[in-house]
């Protein structure tokens, strides 16, 4: 196996159509190995090389089995597109939260959690349609964004592990999750209350209340670094961390959740959260306002 032909196969491929990656890279593994059959071994890193030079760099390949133009962002401006596009979703969540740092700090106004979360989703779309029809108009202008230096085959990134590659699925899927969850939330921050049972009868929970922003944050969070990993496609040391440091996140904002949920059971006369969940049942069939509201607050909390 020639390294420097798979990792050239492995950038290209990932700028290509999933539907015909397969064929356009069996095709092209197949005639770059048969140009370099015959090189005597001594010759063979420098003549793969030249070949790979020849060749052109992965983005300007991908680009050319897309002759009609039926990309909306082509190879060639893809990876540019996904580095411009992470830096304005980090620009527009972090000036949403400087602005609402600044105004707490300086004016001593008060947090609107719904604001808040309605004012970071409701940017992120816009960046996202921005962005894209920018970059749309570039594709149809044919604006040469590559850099000016020649490209250097050796430069390409490394082989990826079967272990580094990203369960597209699973991650689709906890978005779809964490939003849904999200926007629960935000109409329970509208409401200040939940439904129990029937949709009938509703109870406030202070807890989930108090702690709204903090949990809409942490979703956020997850959100944005699952899409990020997606875009991606692969696990490097800084997706783990941002990762790690998102389940962190999480997790402080459970141990809240629990904090709290005890210390308002104990101020009502009931044992704390975990300690109450045998005593749950009994309490929900005798009509208590209080059970109910602490199996739901369980039920949020994990």
């Amino acid at each position: 196996m020639n390294e420097l032909i798979e990792r050239y196969l492995q950038a290209v491929g990932r700028l290509l159509p999933q539907k015909r990656r397969g064929d356009i890279i069996a095709e092209m593994r197949s005639s770059l190995y048969d140009t370099l059959e015959g090189q005597p071994p001594e010759k063979e890193r420098a003549a793969t090389i030249a070949l790979l030079e020849k060749m052109g760099p992965p983005a300007q390949v991908a680009a050319a089995y897309d002759p009609a133009g039926s990309y909306l962002i082509g190879p060639a401006l893809f990876p540019t597109f996904k580095l411009v596009l992470g830096i304005v979703f980090c620009a527009v969540i972090g000036a949403q939260l400087l602005a609402i740092l600044l105004s707490v700090v300086l004016a001593g106004a008060g947090i609107d959690p719904l604001q808040m979360v309605g004012d970071i989703v409701g940017g992120l779309p816009t960046a996202l349609g921005m962005a894209v029809l920018v970059f749309w108009v570039l594709q149809r202008l044919e604006v040469d964004v590559s850099h000016a230096e020649q490209f250097d085959p050796t430069r390409l990134p490394e082989l990826d592990r079967e272990s580094r590659s990203v369960d597209r699925f699973g991650l689709l899927l906890g978005i779809l999750i964490s939003v849904a969850f999200l926007t629960f939330l935000t109409q329970f921050a509208l409401q200040g209350k939940f439904a129990w049972v029937n949709g009938q009868n509703w109870y406030e929970n202070p807890v989930i209340h108090r702690y709204f922003p903090v949990m809409a944050l942490s979703l956020l969070v997850a959100i944005v670094v699952d899409v990020a990993l997606l875009l991606y496609g692969r696990w490097s040391l800084g997706m783990r961390l941002a990762t790690i440091g998102s389940k962190l996140f999480s997790l402080v904002v459970l141990l809240l959740l629990v904090v709290g949920h005890n210390a308002w059971f104990a101020a009502a006369g009931l044992p704390g959260l975990f300690e109450g969940l045998a005593a749950l049942p009994t309490l929900v069939e005798s009509g208590g306002q209080i059970a109910a509201m602490g199996m739901w607050a369980f039920r949020l909390a994990f």
